[in-house]
């Protein structure tokens, strides 16, 4: 009894107590509930409409749209930054439609499939004519090729690598066709919503067959000061609510400032680095030995290997051209700069040889190539025995024997100085057989020594003769060297040491030699740091992104390839929706357009009551002639360089010699002005008009819905995205 009477005595103790562990018990079994969703989370990379797609079904996405458009752009791909973002919006719209076509009850079947790729004249059937599936005479989708290329392939039992790239393709290939049947359907039925009326016609008729021609008084915004149009903060913040709209975002927007540190050597890199050239100068001098040579070329680590072979001036950059004519044989000169393509480029130059010859050669041959079941001698002897047989006759039965030996006749065939010239190496067949050629006449005819046997050769034609010269090139780069750069590291490390915020970072780097920069507008789907090089753009791109990043902070030192470092710090962080005037652009817009407000206030009030052109001049108005005003189309004030809808619309209410009622606000300044001249155009109103008209207004009505995209049409889709709650997660991972 006393036990029980000393447990009831701590029954609230006891209750928290056994509470906790059944919490305990309950929220471990439900913890292990949520785990595979919460990884389920972690991999998601897209949702669309609360449809979701995992990081693997995404990347194969990606690389099914990649391979495809590698093979339909035959080598002119984008790169994979511009390809990825390709992919994404691809896939986007392609999910906006699919959610819009589902609530219509829009659908393609396969028979409707079916039946498009008999036809064979549906647009969409252009991506598979891209892939090679196209009639030799028409250029259109040959269903015949389809087929016997998909019964190839099911029936093969050794499959290329090539084969199934092309197979999957061809498959991704199909899935946009039924997408882009979607599409259209989805586009048809927009397109018959769009419509125009007759009264619409008839208005639009008379806004353009009507052309006035005015005197014109304007006052620029530009000759109001800043500082007589200053706005107040509950202005801006009006202004902000009328032009709201086009601050929207769809999805999460960021800001960064960045320091960026060129790896450019310093002084003493390119002090030793000279040292070390003027060296080779003189190691070249002692010397015109061609092994000597080469082994002080690859010492000095030389872009070029020597050729051997005369070339023209073309092979050079255009500082070591002019330089050659001046030297005599056996000279050498250098360093040399050259400034190519950014880069920093010495050259130390030795004349060998300078002669006359073609530029152009024409040749045939007979080669004859070793059996590692004889011995090489045999091959030799059989190349003699042929070379004899021809110098006999002149080269009368070259074809001949080349039909005996080769198989066919001897195809000729030019070689140029242009086609060898810029190599950085040749191999010795290409060496001496190129100074053969160089030192053959023409009908020549000689033995060659070729790497897989040897070969007899006639020189049958020679053209123009031009100066070639013999020359050993050490060519190299000045590069940074490894104390410079890790002293540019070190140097930047201990800076981001010491201003670890971006306050701190913006406050000192000026005096610490470092410029910062702003990156304005970053996306998800950009996948990379728009400006920034290298791999580390994306490391640092999912640094920004990362969720738990806050605005103000520093990243890490990354390193831009071989190229440059850079550090980040973000300056905004920016959800879905609407921007707001904490976003510094959106506040410079909407201050720019409350200022414009105020400007247009103050010049509005200097021509309230002018009456006339002249009194407007008296008031610093400036006065041109404008012609040919329709309502139909924009004013285009030259002297201002701006467009002016609404001169437009207050010069077709105006008669002819009136004066403007009361100043106009347009897009560049203040306006009044006097109709000088009204007039009718003789073209009339008839039925065939009409129809016309009604036409060009339902395409112009369209262009609200729809935006050009090459040879299409793309359906402008931002208030569909609106509502998607679009999710993009892909460059996380």
């Amino acid at each position: 009894m006393a036990a029980l009477g000393k447990i009831r005595s701590k029954g609230v103790f006891l209750i928290i107590i056994i509470g906790l562990g059944l919490f305990g018990f309950i929220a471990g079994d439900m913890f292990k509930a949520c785990e595979p969703a919460g990884r389920a989370a972690m991999n998601r990379a897209v949702v669309v409409f609360d449809e979701k797609m995992d990081i693997q079904e995404f990347q194969n996405y990606l690389s099914e749209y990649s391979e495809y458009a590698k093979i339909v752009s035959r080598g002119q791909v984008p790169a994979d930054d511009e390809l990825n973002q390709m992919a994404w919006e691809s896939l986007k719209n392609s999910k906006l439609i699919e959610h819009e076509c589902e609530e219509l009850g829009i659908t393609v079947t396969d028979q409707e499939f079916q039946e498009m790729m008999k036809k064979g004249t549906h647009p969409a059937l252009n991506q598979l004519t891209q892939l090679g599936f196209a009639d030799a005479q028409t250029g259109r989708f040959s269903l015949e090729m389809y087929k016997q290329f998909i019964d190839n392939y099911n029936k093969s039992t050794n499959k290329s690598e090539d084969d199934v790239k092309a197979y999957k393709a061809l498959l991704f290939a199909e899935k946009q066709i039924r997408q882009n049947l979607l599409n259209w359907k989805y586009n048809s039925l927009l397109q018959e919503c769009v419509l125009s009326n007759p009264y619409e016609a008839e208005f639009a008729f008379k806004a353009g067959n009507t052309e006035s021609n005015v005197q014109l008084a304007y006052l620029d915004y530009k000759s109001v000061k800043d500082d007589e149009a200053k706005v107040s903060e509950e202005e801006i913040k009006s202004k902000y609510e009328e032009l709201k709209e086009a601050f929207y975002i769809p999805s999460e927007m960021r800001d960064a400032k960045y320091i960026l540190v060129e790896k450019n050597p310093s002084e003493s890199d390119r002090a030793e680095f000279v040292k070390e050239l003027n060296n080779a100068v003189e190691e070249l001098r002692a010397t015109s030995v061609v092994d000597s040579i080469n082994i002080i070329l690859r010492k000095y680590n030389s872009l070029y290997s020597y050729l051997g072979v005369p070339v023209t001036k073309n092979a050079f950059s255009t500082e070591v051209a002019a330089k050659l004519d001046s030297m005599s044989v056996g000279a050498v000169t250098g360093p040399v700069k050259s400034g190519m393509a950014g880069k920093e480029t010495y050259s130390v130059v030795k004349l060998l040889g300078k002669t006359s010859s073609a530029d152009s050669i024409e040749y045939r041959m007979i080669g004859f190539a070793m059996n590692p079941s004889k011995p090489q001698e045999n091959v030799e002897n059989r190349a003699d025995s042929v070379l004899n047989a021809l110098k006999e006759k002149g080269g009368e039965n070259f074809d001949a024997l080349s039909k005996q030996y080769n198989g066919s006749d001897a195809q000729k065939q030019w070689i140029a100085t242009a086609n060898y010239e810029k190599a950085t190496s040749i191999t010795n067949f290409d060496r001496d057989f190129i100074n053969d050629l160089n030192n053959a006449s023409v009908n020549d005819i000689f033995k060659i020594k070729i790497s897989q046997g040897f070969a007899v050769v006639q020189v049958t034609n020679k053209k123009q003769s031009v100066t070639k010269y013999d020359v050993a090139l050490l060519q190299r780069d000045l590069q940074i060297s490894k104390k410079t750069d890790a002293d540019l590291n070190s140097k930047l490390s201990q800076f981001v040491a010491n201003n670890q915020t971006l306050e701190s970072l913006v406050k000192n780097a000026k005096q610490a030699g470092y410029t910062v920069q702003d990156i304005n507008g970053v996306m998800p789907e950009n996948g990379s740091i728009p400006g920034i090089r290298g791999q580390q753009s994306r490391e640092a791109f999912k640094w920004l992104f990362d969720n738990d990043r806050e605005k103000g902070e520093v990243s890490k030192i990354f390193n831009e390839t071989d190229q440059a470092y850079f550090v980040l710090a973000v300056s905004g962080i920016y959800p879905e929706g609407y921007l707001t005037l904490e976003n510094p652009q959106v506040m410079e817009i909407v201050k720019q357009q409350a200022m414009k407000d105020k400007r247009a206030e103050k010049l509005m009030a200097q021509l309230k009551d002018v009456k006339s052109i002249e009194q407007a001049e008296s008031k610093g108005a400036k006065v041109v002639d404008v012609e040919q005003i329709t309502l139909s189309s924009p004013v285009v004030v030259t002297a201002l360089n701006a467009q002016e809808p609404a001169l437009s619309g207050a010069v077709a209410r105006t008669a002819k010699g009136q004066f403007s009622s009361h100043p106009v606000k347009g897009n560049a300044g203040v306006y009044v002005f006097k109709v000088t001249e009204k007039n009718e155009l003789p073209e009339k109103f008839d039925e065939q008009t009409k129809k016309s008209i009604m036409q060009r207004q339902k395409q112009e009505n369209m262009s609200y819905f729809f935006s050009s995209n090459g040879m299409q049409q793309q359906l402008n889709l931002r208030d569909v995205e609106r509502k998607a709650g679009i999710v993009f997660n892909g460059f996380r991972f």
